[in-house]
């Protein structure tokens, strides 16, 4: 099933974030599979973090952030990141 591949997938991801935690990469991978079996609030967690490693991709990535905030109904947050 895609919910087992997710769940499978965040186990590796988080794995390799306990090897090397400083990889922007690897938090939003992590954050888009936490987001695909609705785990949201870690989901947001592990886009921030993959922002403040990854200031190059912070662009593209807040828009995975505001989507989910969305999803969470936190319009008053995705405001602040709208930049």
């Amino acid at each position: 099933s895609r919910g087992g591949h997710d769940r499978e997938a965040i186990t590796r991801f988080r794995e390799s974030i306990c090897i090397d935690p400083n990889i922007g990469w690897t938090h939003h991978h992590l954050a888009l599979s936490l987001e695909k079996e609705g785990l949201l609030a870690e989901s947001i967690e592990e886009f921030r973090e993959a922002i403040r490693l990854s200031p190059e991709k912070r662009a593209d990535w807040k828009r995975d952030l505001r989507r989910v905030l969305l999803r969470q109904n936190r319009g008053n947050e995705v405001r602040a990141h709208w930049k």
